[in-house]
Order: structure tokens, then C-alpha cells, then sequence
């Protein structure tokens, strides 16, 4: 299939339906069942025009149904009623809803700027059947980040081959392709007697934008919290590249003070915008020093293509309250990366230190 030239998300599908078929079917059959299932595969996605490989695919109509819903923080339980429906579709037996209870909520590993969630969790499982094969979990989130407008939720095909809508990338286009590829090992298996030995298990999380606390949920509560599986797969976009660790992330929020003044006599204050570059330059100091040391003891971790492993990101800048005032308040929000097996505790050290002898006597 990846011969005639599909496109991007059929590799991606044919990459999962493959770490379905190795890792869930029975050891001693993997040579046998993928050379029987070549031609079932091919047949399943209806190879017939190599130059729109999207319409090959009649399934598409789901993903696009994926892209219609706006699925933003405390928006997503219309989109989980889907995926409910989804996943019993593609042979899960057992369903679960679970919320983000106020125990999740204590937990030392929770981190979301929301107190209150209105949507939920799905977690399917297909049958435990008796076999040697392996279990697999995959990990998708449905929730995505805030759009400008409402037109972003409409789905549409650019350009011959690209498939544009919001969160048609990070993730519903991941989670889709999961769906796909195990609807296709189900109906090549079948074809030729065989079927999966072991279970799949299937999670649609939300609150992964803000702090991944729909998987911690779901991993606390059974039944994941009592299952044990044998590999897990998240297909986020990656560009191809297999991550078998994954860097964590802290949010941060820098306080930057200045003296109110008004314009027609700055000279009297110090606006605290102007104050900015001064700590955007330590954090951007903090950020080489961290790539440095990634490079020299994790290389093994990030390949050189990858020019910053773990980022530190500014993404929100608040101050001023009026044009003629000299701020004496602005506000920084962001992201730094975390490195895998890090501390957290160690690496918010790192950031209050970068922080903490800025170059500008005024902070003294």
C-alpha cells in the first residue's frame, strides 16, 4: 500500500495495523498472518486511484464528523457520546465513562487551570480471548486547543490530499487512524479464520492541552487501574518518528513588577513591558544550558534533527491597564519542557534560579 503512494494518514494507519498485528496476534503465526493479509489489506482500503487517495477511503465521513465537533475545554462530551458509539463499532464489548472526580483532583500528578469538568473519559476493550498473544492500549485525546472562529470546525480537503480542520492533526486524525486500522485487522483476520488472542484497549481522553489530566484519570480508575497491558501506543503527530520516552512539560507564571507613572512623565516610573526582554533572555539562557546537557548525556533520547529537546515557551504576555500609563504590572505564562526521568521538582528549581540574579539592578 505505502508503495502506490497513499497518503500520510494511510502510512500512519498502516503503521498502527501493523503494531496491532505483532504485538496482539499469536507469536508463532506473524510471518503467516501478514503475508495472507497483504491482499485483504489492500482490498479493505479500496486501492483504486493512486492520485486522491483520500477518496479511496469511504470511511472518511467519521473523521470529518470528528472535525465538526468543537471539542474546547468543557465542550467535549458531544464529541466522547461519539466516540462511545465509535469504539463499540469497533468491537470494544466493554465501555466506560470516567470523570475527573474530585480524588483525581488531589492527586500529586493533576495539573489543569480548570476546577470543574463537565465531560469524561472513554475507555473500550475488545474480548480477552485465550491465546499467547499481547495486550495493547492506545492513548488518544479529543480535546483541542481554542479556534479564532467557527469556520475552523469545518472540514475540508485542500489541495487534492490534505485533510484541514482544528485538531485534524493533534489528534483526531491519530485517533481515526487507530480506528481504521483495527477495523482493517478485524476484517483481514477474519477473512482468513484468525482473530486477535489478546485485548485492545482503546482511551479517548480529554484535558490533555492543559495538563493530561483525563489520562491520569483514566489510569487511576478501573478498569485501568486493575489491567495491566503489554505496550501502549499514542499516535500524535510525530512526523514518522517512533518517541519511546516523552518529555513532560510545567506551566509557569513570571510576575514582572515596574512603577506606575504617568506617559507624560515616564521618566518617574519603570514600565515593567520594558522589563521584558531581560527575562525572556534568561529563559532563553536556562533553555540553551538544558539543550546542552540533553545533547550531552541524552543523545540517545533526541536526534540532532530535533534543534530543542525540551523548550521553554512564553505563550501569554498580560500588562498595561491604559496607552498615557507606565505599567507598572505585566504578566508571563508558559510552557518549559521537561526532561524525561527529571525531577519536576528539580527542573522548577532550574527556572526559579534563571529568575532569580537577572542582570538589571532594579529587580534587586
Amino acid at each position: 500500500i505505502i508503495k502506490k503512494k497513499m497518503s500520510r494518514l494511510i502510512i500512519t494507519i498502516i503503521i498502527l495495523l501493523t503494531f496491532i498485528i505483532l504485538v496482539v496476534s499469536c507469536v508463532d503465526q506473524k510471518d503467516d498472518i501478514l503475508k495472507k493479509l497483504e491482499g485483504s489489506l489492500d482490498s479493505f482500503f479500496h486501492v483504486k486511484d493512486d492520485s486522491n487517495p483520500w477518496l479511496a477511503v469511504p470511511r472518511l465521513s467519521m473523521l470529518r464528523r470528528f472535525i465538526e465537533q468543537n471539542s474546547t475545554a468543557g465542550n467535549e462530551q458531544p464529541m466522547q457520546n461519539i466516540i462511545a458509539s465509535y469504539f463499540k463499532s469497533l468491537g470494544a464489548t466493554d465501555l466506560y465513562t470516567i470523570p475527573i472526580s474530585k480524588n483525581v483532583q488531589q492527586h500529586a500528578a493533576f495539573s489543569s487551570p480548570h476546577s470543574s469538568f463537565s465531560a469524561s473519559n472513554v475507555i473500550g476493550l475488545t474480548p480477552l480471548h485465550e491465546g499467547t498473544g499481547r495486550s495493547l492500549l492506545f492513548n488518544a485525546h479529543i480535546d483541542v486547543v481554542p479556534a479564532e472562529d467557527a469556520s475552523q470546525f469545518v472540514p475540508r480537503i485542500v489541495d487534492g490530499d490534505k485533510f484541514m480542520g482544528r485538531g485534524t492533526s493533534d489528534m483526531k486524525g491519530g485517533l481515526f487512524a487507530v480506528g481504521l486500522a483495527l477495523e482493517a485487522v478485524h476484517s483481514a483476520l477474519s477473512t482468513h479464520g484468525y482473530h486477535l488472542t489478546n485485548r485492545v484497549g482503546l482511551m479517548s481522553v480529554i484535558e490533555e492541552e492543559s495538563g493530561g489530566a483525563g489520562s491520569l484519570a483514566s489510569c487511576l480508575s478501573p478498569p485501568l487501574s486493575t489491567l495491566s497491558f503489554d505496550a501502549a501506543l499514542i499516535p500524535e503527530p510525530t512526523d514518522f518518528k517512533f518517541f519511546p520516552s516523552q518529555q513532560g512539560s510545567l506551566w509557569f507564571r513570571i510576575s514582572i513588577p515596574g512603577i506606575a507613572a504617568h506617559g507624560a512623565t515616564r521618566y518617574h516610573g519603570v514600565s515593567a513591558i520594558e522589563k521584558i526582554p531581560i527575562v525572556l533572555s534568561a529563559l532563553h539562557s536556562l533553555e540553551r544550558n538544558r539543550t546542552s546537557f540533553v545533547r550531552h548525556h541524552l543523545s540517545d533520547l533526541y536526534p540532532s534533527s530535533i534543534p530543542i529537546p525540551v523548550p521553554i515557551n512564553v505563550g501569554v504576555v498580560r500588562g498595561g491597564k491604559w496607552p498615557s500609563s507606565c505599567p507598572d504590572s505585566v504578566v508571563l505564562e508558559g510552557r518549559m519542557g521537561v526532561i524525561p526521568g527529571e525531577n519536576l521538582t528539580f527542573a522548577r528549581s532550574q527556572l526559579v534560579s534563571a529568575l532569580s540574579s537577572l542582570p538589571d539592578p532594579f529587580f534587586n
